[in-house]
């Protein structure tokens, strides 16, 4: 087998989370060919000796001097120093101390350069779970990119009621195309939270304290679990029901017309969520206002939702209707439930 596969084979099994197998077949990339940067690259990342690791990372800039990944490795290397064994006998506290917070620096040094790396694309990372059409690696911007389409999409979809487009979309949909939907709006709901309780926090007089500081963080959490759960109960609620009437559409199609329709809603709830926490008491003022806009959008987003399903299912027994009004309620009752045990564990 020639040095270039046996590379891929190794980056394939370094991805997948397999060291071992990793390093077996890259090291035998490099022995079939001496010059492989690559694959003394991903044989660095995948040692777990430093001495080893140092030495391939080495390598590699011997091969190519301006290799930037081997660079940063090796400072990471060096920022870490050599390896604990624990303390010395006889070594004073605070030297104990001053090695551990080195190493506390040195972690969050590294930490620091994955991001950066990650938020400027030279870095990405595998989708977690086994989704059907997820990609095997995804970068920040790439996802952001794609956030943006998907936004503008769903809300050209909702302005025009434009459900030839739901209609398109849904017969080539991925389950993933439908899932990351979905996670655009449980991450907005999650900031909308987060920021919306952090900055109206001093609005409400400090209130609760340091637990008034806290809270935004675990109502993030909540918020982000209950959307999820929301989406769920949604989409398998209504299938269950379509399959009820002897319609038994696929569930990434089925998930991928609902998340057009979900996805406009949720990011306006997100919106009014963010205004309500960030607002403190001033939203007393603006209470009415609110309620209203709710309950109006509530009201279109059914009627949106129920079109696009007339055209996708049928409205023969008002099957559209019954069906955007059981993904509806399952969405609520979902998104209930997990927040009551939230707020059940908090008062615990």
């Amino acid at each position: 087998m020639d040095s270039s596969t046996l590379t891929q084979q190794g980056i394939d099994a370094y991805k997948a989370g397999n060291k071992e197998e990793a390093v077996r077949l890259l090291s035998d990339a490099v022995r079939a060919d001496r010059q492989n940067e690559e694959a003394w690259l991903y044989l660095g990342a995948a040692l777990e000796d430093q001495t080893r690791k140092r030495q391939a990372f080495q390598r590699v800039l011997e091969i190519n001097p301006n290799n930037e990944r081997a660079k940063n490795a090796l400072a990471r290397l060096s920022a870490a120093g050599p390896a604990s064994t624990g303390p010395t006998p006889g070594a004073s506290a605070g030297a104990t101390a001053s090695r551990l917070g080195a190493d506390a620096g040195a972690r969050m040094n590294a930490a620091g350069a994955a991001f950066n790396k990650a938020w400027k694309g030279d870095q990405g990372f595998k989708v977690p779970g086994n989704i059907p059409g997820a990609p095997a690696m995804v970068t920040i911007p790439e996802m952001i990119s794609a956030a943006r389409t998907r936004i503008a999409q769903t809300f050209n979809i909702y302005k025009n009621q434009d459900y030839e487009q739901v209609v398109a979309a849904g017969q080539t949909a991925t389950l993933w195309d439908a899932v990351f939907i979905a996670l655009v709006g449980v991450v907005v709901v999650g900031i909308a939270e987060l920021l919306g309780g952090l900055i109206g926090w001093p609005l409400s007089g400090f209130y609760n304290g340091i637990f008034g500081l806290i809270s935004p963080f675990f109502a993030a959490i909540a918020g982000m679990a209950a959307t999820a759960a929301g989406f769920a109960a949604a989409v398998y609620g209504s299938r269950y029901y379509l399959q009820n009437q002897n319609i038994n559409v696929p569930l990434a199609q089925h998930a991928m017309y609902y998340a057009l329709i979900f996805l406009p809603i949720t990011l306006v709830n997100a919106a009014f969520t963010f205004l309500s926490h960030s607002l403190g008491v001033l939203i007393l003022c603006f209470a009415p206002i609110v309620l209203i806009v709710g309950i109006a959008l509530a009201i279109y987003g059914w009627f949106v939702l129920k079109g696009a399903f007339d055209r996708v299912y049928g409205s023969e027994n008002n099957r559209g209707l019954i069906t955007a009004a059981i993904a509806i309620i399952g969405g609520w009752i979902g998104s209930g439930i997990v927040r009551w045990i939230f707020t059940a564990i908090l008062r615990v």
